[in-house]
């Protein structure tokens, strides 16, 4: 099972300026949404009935004190180079609700005082480039989860992500492909190259590339020690699609197989159809993306695996482009479908 934390980065995947959707105050279809708020409007998210917004597409939305997760379950996402949530006041991620607030793609959360995270709730941070995600003028206070995400070809450099005037709280901190260090800061690890034969280490915190990038894997903090194999199938692709793409991965002795796939398609794709397939029993079976970490950035699409299953993914483009289908091409004729086994080491 994936950390609950982990699951819906993607949030709803709506696209569109600011999206508020199901119990939220001010309800959809309140002009406050669709003309970027205000300072001094309490938002609450989660309230009758679970609720979630989505900010994107460089959108800005102003309120002041808010509460995500508020009665019942809430969550906001906060996606794209421009695309911000502006708070005069504090925050609370999850009252009497479990709250997710996702930050990624270059979004950002600024708040003028403190943000805090509940029991049963989450800050997801998805880092693709060097940005600052969130801003706390006041205290940032962990009771609950705050997950760290290496996407795509991200540079090994260390990251200033968040900033606060103080951190605080007993929650948990994790992250795949580096570490936080005690500055708060996020240090992503190296790439390791796959050279085709057995890959034995510490797998904790560290990510591998496959195909000088076209596949780079992200492990958790925690990830332990381990073999990594990667083998082709010959499995068709699961419809017609312009690309299709994938890898047989068998895991041994890790203690976390928690990970962070990256696929590299390029920039011309269509996000609404990009799929994620799971082979059982001799058949493919469309995963829904709410289930996995799930975004498109940087000309790469990432989502989490737990493990065990076969997994490929499929995109149509939305320009085609001579050069860019003859290179998936040469993709295609890998044969490659992901394919994770997991084995945990037994003492």
């Amino acid at each position: 099972m994936l950390s609950a934390g982990a699951l819906l980065l993607a949030g709803s995947w709506a696209h569109g300026a600011i999206t508020p959707s199901g119990g939220t105050d001010p309800a959809p279809g309140n002009s406050f949404w669709s003309t970027g708020g205000n300072s001094s409007q309490t938002i609450s998210i989660g309230i009758g009935s679970e609720g979630w917004v989505d900010i994107d597409d460089g959108s800005t939305l102003s309120s002041g004190s808010s509460y995500v997760g508020y009665i019942s379950d809430g969550g906001m996402t906060i996606s794209g180079n421009g695309s911000a949530w502006n708070l005069y006041g504090s925050v609370g991620i999850g009252i009497v609700g479990a709250g997710t607030l996702n930050i990624t793609d270059g979004g950002k959360l600024n708040s003028t005082n403190d943000v805090e995270i509940s029991v049963n709730s989450s800050l997801n941070l998805g880092v693709s480039k060097n940005a600052t995600l969130l801003e706390a003028g006041g205290s940032l206070t962990n009771y609950g989860t705050i997950n760290i995400f290496s996407l795509g070809n991200l540079a090994s450099d260390t990251y200033t992500i968040v900033t606060a005037g103080s951190f605080s709280g007993s929650g948990s901190v994790n992250s795949w492909g580096g570490i936080i260090n005690g500055s708060n800061q996020f240090e992503v690890s190296g790439l390791t190259d796959y050279a085709g034969s057995t890959l034995s280490q510490s797998f904790s915190a560290q990510r591998v590339s496959i195909d000088s990038g076209d596949v780079i894997i992200s492990f958790a903090d925690n990830a332990g020690s381990g073999d990594l194999t990667l083998t082709g199938s010959e499995l068709p692709a699961p419809v017609v699609a312009d690309y299709f793409d994938g890898g047989t991965i068998d895991l041994t002795g890790l203690t976390n197989t928690q990970m962070i796939m990256s696929f590299y398609l390029g920039e011309g794709f269509d996000e609404d159809s990009i799929m994620i397939w799971e082979y059982m029993a001799g058949n493919w079976a469309m995963i829904d993306v709410d289930d996995t970490l799930a975004t498109y950035e940087e000309g790469y699409y990432s989502f989490m695996v737990a493990d065990g299953g076969t997994y490929g993914i499929t995109a149509d483009s939305n320009v085609p482009e001579p050069g860019h289908y003859a290179a998936l091409a040469g993709l295609l004729t890998l044969g490659l479908v992901l394919r994770l086994r997991s084995k945990t080491r037994t003492a």
